[in-house]
């Protein structure tokens, strides 16, 4: 019986994980303590005192964390498959030997796991994840009570990362339970705290091109072009029906006459500098409004602030390892002022350009292009649409640029 639930539980700790953009390495490091239940069956001990106890644990896990399989608006769910290591420094019960009773006995018990890591980013700081896996407890112990022996175990849990400096650290608290084969039939219920520190790492990965779906489309029905008015839009486009469209350059698709509204024998709202606003909500009819993510509304040519150029030049100048596209540490420091930046203009669009140091290597500019949209949109948690990349001319500096997105 215990091999068959060794068997399913190991196959429940099995995940594969999607890829749609660029995955990542986690590793960290845990202290805690582990509850266990004085009617668990590790070490098959005949003696009811002679059974591992609650103790102190210590552990390492590996995380390989997909892509977001799931975005909106600032939300995001991510799923991986993390690996772990622990070993508790457990000991028997018992009583000193001068009493006549069973000595106690020191019995570490060493943890080897695997289970499905799903974690939820927001707005917030605060990441708040989910596990559910299976794996294994071994003791070994010099108790002549026991022997040594691996139950399996199945657990899952919740848990909260609050990152620290520039987002690669993290501090990382779980809370788990779990069951385990009990001294009687059935099972016994484990409790186990971890508190520790997580650190990640990105890994190569090459984006997966979809082709175009090409449907085919349905027979079209028969349409009525009846044209009432002979105004040359048929009555289902026309929004006046009844009355034929002036051509003059205003609105001529909708199939109706325009009005002289506000009276200046002009017919239609006057725009003076035709930047798509009317003049009379037009805070500068006569000068037409610079469209750049700055109070694109007022039809205004906007003066960019001052700090937004020495943030975008200040970006310009980060530098890569030779012959790679990583972000440094010391980069995201950089780029954290542009991700501030961009919260504090919610409207402003900017444009990576990546420059070849010279002809064909537009793969590697390209390459470093993405990397820093990329860090950006994650770990800025910055719309998609906001930011973009492309490959520039061929200079010797700098690797890399930002400009504002002027449309």
């Amino acid at each position: 019986m215990r091999s068959g639930v060794i068997a399913v539980l190991g196959a429940l700790s099995l995940a594969s994980i999607p890829a749609r953009a660029e995955p990542q390495l986690e590793a960290s490091g845990f202290a805690g303590v582990a509850y266990l239940s004085t009617q668990n069956q590790l070490g098959d001990s005949w003696a009811p005192e002679q059974v591992p106890g609650t103790a102190p644990v210590f552990g390492a896990r590996l995380n390989i964390l997909g892509p977001s399989v799931f975005e909106q608006n600032r939300l995001r769910f991510q799923i991986g498959v993390e690996l772990e290591l622990a070993i508790a420094a457990s000991f028997t019960g018992g009583t000193a030997i001068d009493d006549g009773g069973r000595m106690t006995y020191f019995a570490p018990i060493f943890g080897w796991r695997g289970h499905v890591f799903g974690r939820v980013l927001n707005e917030s700081d605060y990441q708040f994840h989910m596990v559910m896996g299976a794996g294994g407890e071994t003791v070994a112990s010099s108790s002549p009570f026991m022997r040594k022996e691996t139950d399996p175990v199945l657990y899952w849990g919740a848990g909260l990362g609050i990152p620290v400096g520039y987002g690669a650290w993290q501090v990382r608290g779980d809370l788990r339970h779990g069951l385990m084969p009990a001294r009687t039939e059935g099972f016994t219920s484990t409790i186990e705290v971890q508190l520790g520190v997580s650190t990640r790492f990105g890994l190569p990965y090459k984006k997966r091109i979809t082709p175009p779906r090409k449907d085919v489309p349905p027979p079209q029905p028969i349409v009525d072009e009846h044209d009432g008015d002979g105004d040359g839009l048929p009555d289902r486009l026309d929004k006046c029906p009844w009355e034929k469209e002036s051509v003059n350059g205003i609105a001529d698709e909708d199939g109706c006459a325009e009005p002289d509204t506000d009276g200046d024998r002009i017919v239609g709202l006057a725009d003076s500098d035709g930047d798509g606003l009317d003049d009379v909500s037009d805070r500068c009819p006569s000068e037409p409004e610079l469209r750049n993510g700055v109070e694109d509304e007022d039809g205004c040519p906007d003066t960019l602030p001052a700090e937004l150029g020495k943030t975008l030049a200040a970006a310009s100048k980060i530098v890569f390892e030779a012959n790679r596209a990583r972000v440094t540490d010391k980069s995201k420091q950089t780029l954290a002022q542009v991700i501030a930046m961009l919260g504090q203009f919610p409207t402003l669009k900017i444009v990576v350009i990546g420059h070849p140091a010279k002809a064909g290597s537009e793969d590697l500019a390209r390459r470093r292009a993405d990397a820093v949209k990329w860090h950006l949109i994650d770990d800025g948690m910055i719309a998609q649409e906001r930011v973009e990349s492309r490959v520039g001319d061929v200079a010797k500096s700098p690797a890399i640029e930002l400009q504002l997105l002027v449309r």
